[in-house]
């Protein structure tokens, strides 16, 4: 288990020996959840606290974001993108604007060849409106695209000091051209892993398991083209897949940082209940 996280590793161990793996566990730091064949939980809870090797390779990022300074002087963002979207009809051009305002507000609106579309996250309400009137999403995506925001690489490393945000370094691996380095980040619960350029400190890959339409599945990111934005690199070109298949192709045209916003677009419209 050297090296593993909780969410990484699973022990079995047969019956009336599940003391003993408690036992071999209890000096680790981490929150530990030992699941015997009955059913039975046996948990110990323990301070999980970022690595030294985690925090310097959280200041690498923090640089090839643009330094601190700028990433803390960073509220919300607008973004206006082109996306090559797979769909069971095949392939389709959308185009988007999506504006973030941290902690935890998303809107987005999509033009896509049968109409137009928004969508609104924030906690007190969660919604799409269209060609099929409004609708309210569940409970498990709102969730989802919050543990996004909370994902978000601007937002994370504002947090680099606040003890619910936790970074481990995990070696190396190979993206493209690039022997990455592996950051692992719990981001107050939100998890996702950071694959880093070491020659620039930008993230050039990210995964984490996230809800989408069909469930849970498995999402990779890989970031390229990048351009400085008021001093802020910023990759222009993103691909994503999710549970092994392509799902999208992004190319921004437009990033904006702390634009003017409304807020009234994350209320719903006609004074509609909230759920």
């Amino acid at each position: 288990l050297a090296g593993k996280r909780d969410y990484e590793a699973e022990v079995t161990a047969v019956a009336g020996q599940v003391a003993n793996v408690v036992a071999a566990l209890a000096d680790l730091p981490e929150r530990i959840v030992v699941r015997s064949s009955r059913g039975a939980d046996v948990f110990k809870e323990g301070a999980i606290t970022s690595s030294p090797e985690g925090l310097a390779l959280l200041a690498k990022v923090v640089e090839g974001l643009g330094g601190e300074a700028k990433v803390r002087s960073i509220r919300s963002t607008r973004q206006k993108v082109n996306i090559q979207a797979q769909t069971p009809q095949g392939e389709m051009a959308i185009q988007a604007e999506q504006i973030m305002v941290f902690p935890n507000q998303f809107w987005q609106k999509l033009v896509l060849p049968m109409g137009e579309m928004s969508m609104v996250i924030s906690p007190e309400a969660a919604f799409v409106s269209g060609m099929m009137g409004m609708q309210d999403l569940p409970a498990s995506q709102k969730n989802g695209m919050l543990d996004e925001l909370k994902r978000e690489p601007h937002f994370v490393v504002q947090h680099a000091g606040d003890p619910k945000h936790v970074f481990s370094a995990g070696g190396t691996v190979k993206v493209g051209e690039v022997e990455a380095l592996i950051l692992d980040v719990n981001a107050d619960g939100a998890e996702v892993r950071w694959y880093i350029d070491p020659a620039t400190g930008r993230v050039i890959r990210t995964v984490a398991h996230t809800m989408g339409m069909g469930g849970p599945a498995e999402t990779v990111t890989d970031f390229a083209n990048w351009k400085t934005v008021a001093g802020v690199p910023v990759p222009f070109s993103i691909t994503r897949t999710r549970g092994g298949q392509k799902e999208a192709s992004i190319e921004v045209q437009e990033v904006e940082f702390n634009p003017s916003v409304d807020p009234k677009i994350f209320e719903k419209p006609g004074g509609a209940p909230q759920p």
